[in-house]
């Protein structure tokens, strides 16, 4: 058996065994959340396309504080699946998703997304031909969003393709598409 008791950002953990032996000790224990962005890092722990790919259906991404006006820079396009909401409104300088010319930003394939106080740019889907900041196939929400810079053969910052698209308080702006 494992109990933890906390104690602001101390951890005690007491241990015991089928025998009842316990043995108590203190220290810091490192919890590392899946829904929590720690890092501006394209992969690995902490960063968006790890939380994206193993947050469970319906939870929430947020960020941590220290990265208040980052840019994340994205080597491809970070695939959204299922239920979830990613939600950078509680970093006052915002948080800035680059996509480096290497793809749509964002693919949301099925499932209900909200996108909420996200930069979205430099997203090109010259290859896909279709959105270059948002590729939609899903329920996808947009909650004051800026997309910018993006650039695509058709739908240059959002390409809707059979989803639904709800679009609050957001601003799309110098994005460029042949058809849209």
């Amino acid at each position: 058996n494992v109990q933890l008791a906390d104690s602001g950002a101390q951890f005690s953990c007491v241990v015991s065994n089928a025998a009842g032996t316990t043995n108590s000790s203190a220290g810091t224990l490192t919890v590392q959340l899946f829904n929590l962005v720690t890092t501006v890092a394209d992969s690995g722990i902490g960063s968006l396309r790890y939380a994206s790919t193993y947050t469970t259906n319906g939870e929430y991404i947020t960020f941590a504080t220290n990265l208040s006006g980052a840019t994340i820079l994205l080597s491809g396009t970070v695939t959204l699946n299922g239920n979830l909401t990613i939600d950078a409104s509680a970093l006052p300088g915002g948080i800035t998703l680059n996509g480096n010319q290497t793809g749509s930003v964002f693919l949301v394939t099925n499932g209900n997304v909200v996108l909420t106080a996200l930069t979205i740019t430099n997203g090109n889907a010259s290859g896909s031909g279709f959105g270059g900041g948002i590729l939609n196939y899903g329920v996808l929400t947009l909650n004051q969003c800026t997309l910018a810079g993006n650039s695509a053969g058709y739908g240059g910052g959002i390409v809707n393709a059979y989803g639904t698209l709800v679009v609050n308080e957001s601003t799309l702006t110098g994005n460029s598409g042949s058809y849209g």
